[in-house]
């Protein structure tokens, strides 16, 4: 003759005690508990079970108030430590940014006088390069002159030579 099964029913009854004694339900302890039954044909009624229950809130453990508070009073003096170094390199940062503006301006200025200085320069040169080139054009003339002075000296009869015989 064969044994009677072991139903969802007896399984679904000894879960529902062991989750009220604060018991896990495993398929051996469910099997210990019926005194029967091989793990095989145990294993598909807990896990039908266990499908069936509604999911498990989880509810955060609660700090006690004291450690609660000390812990945001630590918090709140992290916070303000941070806000008061944030704020001391801000101020650094400032103090940077204003000294590298002076920088910047001043090379400005500097730059600004030296094109001056350069255009001055170049006007300069400008100036001397037209009065070389005058002065290399005179000195041609004066050259070319004197060329010409010394050729017709030396073409013409001597003024002297021509009339001292008679006194």
């Amino acid at each position: 003759m064969a044994r009677p099964g072991i139903t969802y029913e007896q399984v679904e009854t000894i879960a529902d005690q062991m989750i009220g004694n604060g018991e896990k339900p495993t398929i051996q302890t469910v099997r210990d508990a019926l005194g029967t039954g091989s793990p095989n044909t145990i294993h598909r009624h807990p896990t039908a079970w266990r499908s069936a229950q509604p999911p498990v809130e989880r509810q955060a453990t609660r700090l006690p108030d004291h450690l609660a508070a000390a812990i945001a009073q630590e918090i709140e003096r992290q916070a303000s430590a941070a806000r008061a170094e944030a704020e001391a390199s801000a101020d650094e940062l400032r103090n940077q940014v204003a000294a590298l503006i002076a920088e910047r301006d001043e090379a400005r200025n500097e730059a600004s006088m030296a094109t001056q200085e350069v255009e001055r320069l170049r006007a300069d040169l400008e100036r001397e390069r037209t009065a070389a080139e005058i002065a290399r054009a005179t000195a041609a003339e004066i050259k070319a002159w004197l060329a010409m002075v010394i050729e017709q000296r030396d073409e013409s009869p001597s003024k002297g030579s021509m009339g001292s015989g008679a006194s």
